[in-house]
């Protein structure tokens, strides 16, 4: 049911250009109820085919990207929405991925959810906050902002193949 939804949710969004995500297929698995299908998609996402999604961390990150970790049916089906909106949720985010007490595990979840509150945003609050961003780059420890650099130009190219 969560990879259903995030497909219907973010079909077309930055999420998906970002991801390399073909919600199509995710749906199509979702409707056939194919448990093991998602599974092996995942596993073939993490460059990893014949692992388990319950034993090999990589499968288990592909399952979270494709689920969004079930912020996509939080959305959907309890209508959470931020106080601040998505453009607010977006910038909190990237200030967790970018902080220096996060470990490798929060720095990815937060900059997940920094892409999926960006697919939420419309095209000039992801402007403002793309903008933003380059703003808190400038600011960076160099260290840090090469850290972040490759993310972040494929954040862009995917922002650019959204309207």
């Amino acid at each position: 049911m969560a990879a259903r939804t995030a497909a219907a949710l973010l079909r077309g969004t930055v999420y998906e250009r970002y991801h390399g995500i073909d919600y199509a297929a995710v749906s199509a698995l979702a409707d056939a109820q194919d448990r093991e299908g998602f599974a092996r998609l995942c596993a073939e996402r993490a460059g990893r085919p014949g692992q388990s999604l319950v034993s090999d961390p990589a499968v288990i990150e592909q399952a979270r990207i494709l689920t969004t970790s079930d912020l996509a049916t939080l959305v959907v089906h309890a209508g959470i929405v931020p106080r601040g909106g998505w453009e607010g949720a977006a910038r909190g985010a990237f200030t967790a991925a970018t902080g220096r007490a996060g470990t490798a595990k929060s720095t990815a979840r937060a900059w997940r959810h920094l892409l999926f509150h960006l697919a939420l945003c419309d095209a000039d609050e992801r402007a403002s906050v793309l903008t933003w961003i380059d703003a808190r780059v400038a600011g960076l420890p160099a260290g840090a902002a090469a850290r972040i650099a490759r993310p972040l130009a494929d954040l862009r190219l995917a922002a650019a193949s959204v309207r």
